[in-house]
């Protein structure tokens, strides 16, 4: 993990515990992992929902 990375993080109540994972990089809008583009840093939008939004 680096400092800019874009976490995800989990609540184990059973055994008390916070667990803390880089997130995967998909569309904010659809959650596709293909054809992203950086919207801003560990933000992403698919080519298709940016098509979408103009």
């Amino acid at each position: 993990m680096q400092e800019k990375d874009v976490l995800k993080i989990f609540i184990d109540r059973e055994n008390e515990e916070i667990i803390l994972k880089k997130a995967a990089k998909q569309c904010m809008k659809c959650q596709s992992n293909e054809n992203l583009k950086d919207i801003k840093s560990g933000v992403y939008l698919c080519e298709s929902c940016i098509r979408k939004l103009q």
